[in-house]
C-alpha cells in the first residue's frame, strides 16, 4: 500500500514523497534525499498513510486552540519582559549573577557564561522571549507537518476555526468593555450638565460612540445598522450617517482584528488592516451582490414590504413573532386584530392597517373585513336567538307559552288542593255544625212532645174514672183527650227520629272534614302574613312612612279578600295578590321614580312571598314550591333570552363594556337588585356556557377592532391621547409613501441632467425614476397588504430576508478571528504564498 512520507532536513526544509511504496524502508527514503540534497542531515522523517479530511481538519482546530494559548502566554511574557528589561539588566548578566551567587561558579566561570550567551544575541528578556516563542513555533509546525503538508486546506480551516473559538471571548470582552466605558460616559452627563454645560454634548457623543464601537468590535465590524427600531432593539452598533457606519465597521474590523493578532501571534499590521477590510468588502459585496440578485428574481417588493413589517412590531417583535406562528389558519381577523386579541397591538401596525385599507390594495383586507363581519352577524343572530329581532321576539314568547303550558296545570292543581280547605273542610264543618244544632234542637221538641203527650194521657185517664159515662159529652170529651194525647206521642217520635238522622248526617260531615284534615287539607291561614305585616308595618309607622302604608295596605288587601270568602282567602286571590305586587306597589305608593318602585317591590317579596308560599303548602298544596321552582326556572330562561336579544341592540363600545364586566349597572337594571354579574346570567345551568362563549368571544372581536380603529391607543384615556393617533399614523406613512428611487436612478437623473446639448435629460430621467419608485411603492404594498390581512402571511413574511442580509448572515457574519484567518488564507492565496513550505515531489521515485 502506497504512502506519503515527510522528510525535515537539517536546514529546516521539509519535502514530502507522495505514493512511496510501503516496502520502502525509512534508511533507503534517507539515502535517496541524502543523494539529491548533499550537505543536508536529515532531521525527521515521518510519514504513513494520508490523514483524511476530517483528521486533517481536527489537526487543525488543534493546532488553532494551541496557537492561541501560545499567544496569550506569549503576550504575558512581552508584557513581564518589557517590565524586566525597564530595569536595564540583561537575562546573560541575570544568568550570570545566578551561576555566581547560588550554583558557587567562579568569577571567571560566570564570566565565561554571560560571554556565550551574549554571543548567543539574546541580549534582552524580549529577545528571549522571541526566542522561546520561535522555538515553540518550530516544534509546533514540525509535530502537524503531517496533516497541514497533507491537506492543507482542511487543516487551514481547521485551525482557522480553533483560533475563532479560543480567541471569541476575548474579543468578546475587549468589546464589551469598550461598550461599558462607553456607558460610563453616558451616566456622567447629568452631572457634566450641571457642572460644565458646554462639554455636556461632547461627554454624550463621546459615550454613544464608545458604545456603538465596543458592540462594533464584539461583532467584528459586522452587523453595522442605521438607526431603526429593530436594530436598536437588537442591540447592533448603530450609526445615522454612512460615514458614521464605514467608521464603525473599520474600527470594530480592525479592534477585532488586533485582539485575534495579539492571541495568536499573527502580525498585526495586518491583522488590523485585514480587519479592517473585510466588513467594507463584505457591505460592498452584499448590497451590490444582494441588491442585484432580488432585482433578478424579483424579490424587491417583498423584501421592502418584510422589512416595513419588522419595522411595524419592533417594540414587540420577539412576542408578535411567536404569537403569529400559532396563529389558526381560518381565523376570520386581520393581523393587527389577531395580534390586539393578544394584547399584543403596536400603533405602528394599526396606523399602517387603517392606511392599507384606504388604498389601491384593499381588496384582501376588504375580503377579511366581509368574512368578519358574517361571523360576527352569525355570533348575534345566535346570541339574540332569531333572524332578526321580530324572528327573536316571537322565539322568546314560544318559549314563554311552553313555561306557562308546562306549568299552569301544576299551579291550579297545588291552589285547587290549598283551596280545598276553603270550598270542602269548611262548609262540612261549618254543615256539621248546623245540623248538629238542629237535631239538638228535634231533639229538645221530641222531649216536650212526648212529655206533652205523657200529661195530656194521664188527663184523660183521670177524667175516665170519675167521669160519668152515660152522659154523651163526657165520652166525646174522653175521647178527645186521648186522641191528643196520641197526636203528641206521635209527633214527639218523629221529632226524635229527626232528631237522630240530623246527628247522623252532622256525624258524616264532620268525618268529610277530618278526613280532608288527616290528609294535611285545611284552610288557608293568612294570620302568619297579616301580623308579619302588621307588625313590620308598626316599626315603620314614624320612620319610613311609606313603608308603613305600603305594608299596612297589602294587609287590609289580605283581610278584605278573605272577608269577600267568609273570612277565609281563597287561593286564587292569595296567589293574584303575590304575583302582583309590583302593581300593589305602585298603585299604592303612586311614585314615578322607578328605583323607589323596584326598592319597595323587592322588600314586600322579599317579606311576603315566603310567607304566603308557607300558607298555601300549608293549606295542602305540598308541591307549591316545585311548582315555583319549576316556573322560575323557565322564566329565568326566558328572561335570559330577552336579556340576551337586548344585548344585541347595543351600540359595540357598550356591548364590549358589559361583556367584559365594566357595566354591571346595565345588568342589574334589567335583572333587579343583586344581579349585576354578565357571566352568571348567561350561563345557561346544566348546559354550559355556550351563549356566554359566543358572546365573549364576539365582545373580544369587537375590541380588537376597535383598538385598530384607534390606531392600537384604546387603553389610554381621553386626556392622554391628544394626537398620538396622528403622530403614529405619519410615521408609518412615511414608510410606505413613494420614496427616491434607487441609487442608479439617482445618478442616471444627474448624468442625464450634465449631458451637452440634452435639454430636459435629467427632468426626464427624475420623472423615470419617480415613476419607477412609485411603481416600487405600489408593488411593495401589494406585498404588504396580504400580511396585514393575514396572521400567517404576516408570519411568513416576516421570514423573508433580503439577499444582503442572508449574505451577512450566512457568510460574512462570522466571529473577528475567523475573518482575520480568512484574510490571512485570502493574503496567501493572492500573494501567491504556498502553504507547503517546499514542492512535493509527485511520486517516489521522481
Amino acid at each position: 500500500m502506497a504512502r506519503d512520507v515527510t522528510v525535515t532536513l537539517s536546514d529546516g526544509s521539509t519535502h514530502v514523497y507522495k505514493n512511496v511504496p510501503s516496502n520502502i524502508t525509512a534508511d533507503q527514503v534517507e539515502t535517496r534525499v541524502l543523494k539529491k540534497y548533499p550537505g543536508q542531515r536529515v532531521v525527521k522523517i515521518s510519514g504513513g498513510a494520508t490523514p483524511g479530511r476530517t483528521a486533517a481538519t481536527a489537526a487543525g482546530v488543534q493546532s488553532g486552540f494551541g496557537n492561541v494559548a501560545i499567544g496569550a502566554g506569549n503576550l504575558v511574557n512581552r508584557i513581564a519582559a518589557a517590565a524586566a528589561d525597564a530595569f536595564g539588566v540583561s537575562p546573560a548578566e541575570s544568568a550570570a549573577w545566578a551561576a555566581k551567587t547560588f550554583a558557587g561558579k567562579s568569577e571567571k566561570e560566570a564570566a565565561a557564561i554571560l560571554n556565550n550567551l551574549q554571543k548567543s544575541g539574546i541580549n534582552s528578556w524580549s529577545d528571549l522571549v522571541n526566542a522561546g516563542r520561535k522555538s515553540l513555533k518550530q516544534q509546533r509546525t514540525a509535530a502537524t507537518a503531517s496533516a497541514r503538508e497533507a491537506r492543507p486546506n482542511y487543516f487551514t480551516l481547521g485551525e482557522i476555526g480553533g483560533e475563532a473559538l479560543a480567541a471569541a471571548p476575548l474579543v468578546s470582552g475587549l468589546g464589551g468593555l469598550i461598550s461599558r466605558l462607553g456607558g460610563a460616559f453616558t451616566q456622567l452627563v447629568p452631572t457634566v450638565t450641571r457642572t460644565a454645560p458646554r462639554l455636556a454634548t461632547t461627554v454624550k457623543k463621546t459615550g454613544r460612540v464608545l458604545q456603538a464601537t465596543g458592540r462594533s468590535v464584539q461583532t467584528g465590524g459586522t452587523g453595522v445598522r442605521a438607526v431603526t427600531r429593530e436594530a436598536v432593539k437588537k442591540g447592533a452598533p448603530v450609526a445615522a450617517s454612512r460615514l458614521g457606519r464605514v467608521g464603525l465597521r473599520v474600527t470594530g474590523g480592525a479592534g477585532a482584528g488586533i485582539t485575534g493578532a495579539m492571541l495568536s501571534d499573527q502580525d498585526i499590521a495586518d491583522a488590523a488592516a485585514g480587519g479592517a477590510i473585510v466588513p467594507l468588502v463584505g457591505t460592498i459585496a452584499r448590497r451590490g451582490m444582494g441588491w442585484t440578485y432580488d432585482l433578478l428574481s424579483k424579490r424587491l417588493g417583498e423584501v421592502k414590504a418584510a422589512e416595513i413589517m419588522r419595522n411595524l412590531i419592533a417594540d414587540k417583535s420577539s412576542d408578535i413573532i411567536n404569537a403569529l406562528k400559532s396563529a389558526p389558519k381560518n381565523i376570520k381577523a386581520n393581523t393587527a386584530e389577531f395580534l390586539a386579541k393578544q394584547g399584543l397591538l403596536t400603533p405602528e401596525l394599526a396606523a399602517a392597517t387603517r392606511i392599507a385599507s384606504a388604498g389601491k390594495s384593499s381588496k384582501v383586507l376588504e375580503d377579511v373585513a366581509m368574512q368578519r363581519a358574517a361571523s360576527q352577524e352569525r355570533a348575534k343572530t345566535f346570541i339574540r336567538g332569531g333572524e332578526t329581532q321580530t324572528g327573536a321576539m316571537q322565539n322568546i314568547a314560544d318559549t314563554k307559552q311552553s313555561v306557562r303550558d308546562v306549568t299552569a296545570p301544576m299551579r291550579e292543581q297545588e291552589l285547587g288542593a290549598a283551596d280545598v280547605g276553603r270550598t270542602q273542610i269548611v262548609p262540612a264543618e261549618n254543615e256539621a255544625e248546623l245540623l248538629r244544632a238542629k237535631a239538638a234542637s228535634e231533639a229538645a221538641r221530641a222531649k216536650r212532645l212526648l212529655i206533652a203527650g205523657e200529661r195530656k194521657r194521664g188527663e184523660a185517664e183521670l177524667a175516665g174514672e170519675i167521669s160519668d159515662f152515660t152522659a154523651l159529652g163526657a165520652t166525646e170529651n174522653l175521647q178527645r183527650m186521648r186522641g191528643e194525647a196520641g197526636a203528641l206521642f206521635n209527633r214527639g217520635v218523629k221529632a226524635g227520629q229527626k232528631s237522630f238522622d240530623t246527628g247522623v248526617e252532622a256525624r258524616a260531615a264532620d268525618e268529610v272534614a277530618a278526613n280532608l284534615r288527616a290528609q294535611g287539607l285545611q284552610p288557608l291561614d293568612i294570620s302568619t302574613v297579616v301580623g308579619r305585616l302588621r307588625a313590620e308595618a308598626s316599626n315603620a309607622e314614624f320612620v319610613n312612612p311609606p313603608r308603613y302604608r305600603l305594608l299596612s295596605e297589602f294587609a287590609n288587601n289580605l283581610e278584605r279578600r278573605a272577608a269577600k270568602f267568609g273570612g277565609v282567602i281563597d287561593a286564587t286571590g292569595l296567589y293574584e295578590l303575590r304575583k302582583n305586587m309590583g302593581n300593589v306597589v305602585a298603585d299604592l305608593l303612586g311614585t314615578t321614580d322607578p328605583k323607589a318602585l323596584q326598592s319597595y317591590t323587592a322588600q314586600l317579596i322579599g317579606e311576603t312571598q315566603p310567607l304566603i308560599d308557607d300558607a298555601i303548602e300549608a293549606a295542602g298544596g305540598k308541591g307549591w314550591r316545585t311548582y315555583l321552582d319549576t316556573f322560575a326556572k323557565g322564566m329565568r330562561d326566558v328572561e335570559r333570552q330577552q336579556f340576551e336579544r337586548e344585548l344585541t341592540k347595543l351600540p359595540e363600545a357598550r356591548f364590549v363594556k358589559v361583556m367584559e364586566g365594566n357595566d354591571p349597572d346595565f345588568v342589574q337594571d334589567f335583572f333587579g337588585p343583586g344581579r349585576f354579574d354578565v357571566t352568571t346570567e348567561l350561563t345557561t345551568p346544566g348546559m354550559g356556557p355556550s351563549k356566554l362563549s359566543v358572546a365573549q368571544n364576539l365582545a373580544s372581536d369587537i375590541a380588537a377592532q376597535r383598538a385598530v380603529t384607534q390606531t392600537g391607543l384604546d387603553a389610554l384615556p381621553p386626556s392622554m391621547k391628544l394626537s398620538l393617533a396622528g403622530g403614529a399614523r405619519s410615521r408609518v406613512g412615511e414608510a410606505l409613501e413613494p420614496g427616491t428611487a434607487n441609487i442608479f436612478a439617482r445618478t442616471l437623473s444627474r448624468i442625464s441632467g450634465g449631458l451637452p446639448g440634452v435639454y430636459g435629460g435629467g427632468f426626464a430621467a427624475d420623472q423615470l425614476a419617480q415613476d419607477y419608485a412609485n411603481r416600487m411603492s405600489e408593488n411593495v404594498m401589494r406585498r404588504l397588504a396580504p400580511a396585514l390581512a393575514n396572521p400567517a402571511e404576516a408570519s411568513r413574511l416576516l421570514g423573508v430576508r433580503s439577499a444582503q442580509d442572508l449574505l451577512g448572515t450566512q457568510v460574512l457574519n462570522v466571529s473577528p478571528m475567523m475573518r482575520n484567518a480568512i484574510a490571512q488564507y485570502a493574503q496567501r492565496y493572492l500573494m501567491g504564498e504556498p502553504f507547503v513550505s517546499a514542492p512535493a515531489e509527485a511520486n517516489y521515485p521522481e
